[in-house]
């Protein structure tokens, strides 16, 4: 049997020179994957000339181009939406992958709960001192080198746009996923480099701590199923604003308030189609991939 089919959807804004270097091992290891496969890129707003080096370059890659920034979240959904196949690599701009990476994770999609599978980063937002030897579930899958389950990430509804522009959305789909009982992995057997926060960077830090802070609380507010840990989280959250004194932190909290009835209506909307707790979630992840 052939491998599964699979659409590369890489999110970019004024990041040509990410991919100059980025694109021509991706393109070497898809070929080598064997089977098939399309590439769409979703142009946020950019002004560096990417439109015209991908037509001329890499005339058999789609783009679809926004005219103003859209995001993470809303750029990678209108891209999934035009996608053909039923696998979905969400890539960074500036991931490098390996030669072999693809094949470890499609064959997880074989079983039918799967919803991500993560690839493992030894880039610069590597955490792990120790690399695993085998794989392992995730409570969340990073949005930047991650293989999807189209149809279930449709069914969600894609990532949410509260989150908007980044940080967050991809957490919040893994989470949601796994309340309705399909499950995210990440594969060692799957190298990528990522350097983290190229496009993001761009922006001040206060601002970026600003979202960050906000975000968290939607998450917080939108998916933890129980109130008080909800609570506690959000007050210990709200401490370290204050301990570290940082007033982008505090416009974080301001931001997620305002939209308090946004957050409790994605919540109200999407409770309905929880099937396990985030106790049941947890003692899965423990039990490790199987």
């Amino acid at each position: 049997m052939p491998p599964d089919a699979v659409s590369v959807v890489i999110p970019t804004m004024d990041g040509l020179r990410y991919l100059r270097e980025n694109l021509p091992p991706l393109v070497k290891a898809l070929e080598r994957y064997g089977g098939s496969w399309e590439l769409v890129i979703a142009d946020n707003a950019s002004s560096d000339g990417t439109c015209a080096f991908l037509a001329r370059e890499y005339p058999m890659v789609r783009v679809v181009v926004f005219p103003v920034n859209r995001g993470f979240g809303p750029a990678c959904n209108a891209a999934i939406a035009v996608c053909r196949h039923g696998l979905v690599l969400l890539l960074n701009n500036d991931v490098r992958v390996t030669e072999h990476f693809l094949a470890p994770l499609v064959r997880w999609f074989a079983a039918a709960d799967v919803f991500s599978v993560q690839s493992l980063s030894l880039g610069d937002d590597m955490r792990r001192p120790v690399v695993p030897e085998r794989s392992f579930h995730l409570l969340h899958t990073c949005g930047g080198y991650t293989l999807y389950d189209r149809e279930k990430l449709l069914h969600i509804g894609g990532f949410h746009p509260l989150y908007a522009p980044f940080y967050g959305e991809d957490r919040d789909s893994a989470h949601r996923a796994w309340k309705r009982g399909w499950r995210s992995l990440c594969d060692p057997a799957s190298v990528v480099y990522h350097r983290g926060e190229s496009t993001s960077r761009r922006f001040s830090s206060a601002y970026i701590e600003r979202i960050k802070v906000r975000n968290r609380l939607i998450f917080l507010w939108s998916v933890l199923d129980s109130p008080w840990r909800s609570f506690q989280r959000s007050f210990s959250l709200l401490l370290q604003v204050v301990f570290t004194g940082r007033l982008s932190g505090f416009w974080g909290f301001f931001d997620a308030w305002r939209r308090r009835r946004a957050i409790a209506e994605k919540k109200r909307t999407d409770r309905p189609h929880w099937v396990l707790t985030d106790v049941q979630i947890r003692a899965r992840i423990a039990k490790g991939a199987t």
